[in-house]
């Protein structure tokens, strides 16, 4: 996913560090510091400092999302005030339309009800996720507004549901996980993020954000703001990994911007 834009990549390096190679335009300037992932650029960004290089870029990218439970709660930032807030969970067979929808439908096969569908629709930079219809799935999502607003999302995978067997890879942890406004992390997940400051003159405040797996957070990846990494997996596998936003102003109000995703890339023809 690169732009025509695109004119070479710089490979950085910092101190025991290992590298980070970022896709930036021809006129681009030198690079300072170092992480250890692999990561390409994908985004606008609004603000650099000469001399800093693509790290100290600033990326407003958002995840959105937007969700129609079943039981009649309508949950997400969207716009104006989020109602309700707090933590929700639903389990069911998950289909996906390839276009930023997933529908949940909460009736287990082997029960005699009507279906019980929510519908979810998320968007955010980059975001392509590889998610097979009739899985088997999980979907915790959170929403706070202590004054600006926070929303998440995590798909686990189920190895069964309702007694009934997951048709598909049950031993798979994760589908998809993306939040905006908050790097909080629900307990079930099998991942973690953190933020890494960065000193970029003119622009303090910037920070990395470390993606790190749950059961080894030694296996983890530096990844800078609108970039694109892979992390991988206990079972041989990787998540894609992408820092849509990591910064702070400053203003004792601003706890906000961060924002990423995770998501299973599409597997080999």
């Amino acid at each position: 996913m690169r732009s025509a834009a695109v004119a070479f990549s710089l490979v950085l390096f910092g101190a025991g560090c290992g590298s980070v190679v970022v896709d930036q335009p021809a006129a681009g300037g030198g690079g300072a510091g170092g992480a250890s992932a692999s990561a390409t650029t994908g985004s606008a960004t609004t603000g650099g400092t000469g001399g800093q290089g693509p790290l100290c870029d600033r990326t407003t990218d958002r995840f959105d999302l937007g969700v129609q439970t079943w039981d009649g709660l309508s949950l997400g930032c969207g716009t104006g005030l989020a109602e309700p807030t707090g933590d929700f969970e639903y389990e069911g067979a998950l289909t996906y339309d390839g276009e930023g929808q997933l529908t949940l439908d909460s009736c287990p096969p082997n029960v005699n009800c009507a279906p019980q569908l929510t519908t979810i629709r998320f968007s955010a930079p980059g975001l392509v996720p590889w998610l097979p219809s009739g899985i088997y799935a999980k979907v915790l999502i959170h929403v706070a507004q202590p004054m600006g607003c926070e929303h998440s999302l995590v798909v686990l995978n189920l190895p069964e549901w309702a007694g009934n067997p997951n048709p598909y890879e049950p031993e798979r942890k994760l589908w998809l996980a993306a939040a905006d406004g908050t790097l909080s992390v629900p307990a079930a997940a099998p991942y973690g993020v953190e933020k890494q400051p960065i000193d970029c003159v003119g622009l303090e405040g910037n920070h990395l954000l470390r993606f790190y797996r749950a059961d080894d957070p030694t296996a983890g990846t530096d990844v800078p703001m609108g970039a694109t990494a892979s992390l991988p997996t206990a079972d041989g596998s990787y998540w894609l990994v992408r820092n849509l936003r990591s910064f702070s102003t400053g203003a004792p109000d601003d706890y906000w911007d961060w924002a990423y995703w995770i998501a299973q890339p599409f597997p080999p023809d």
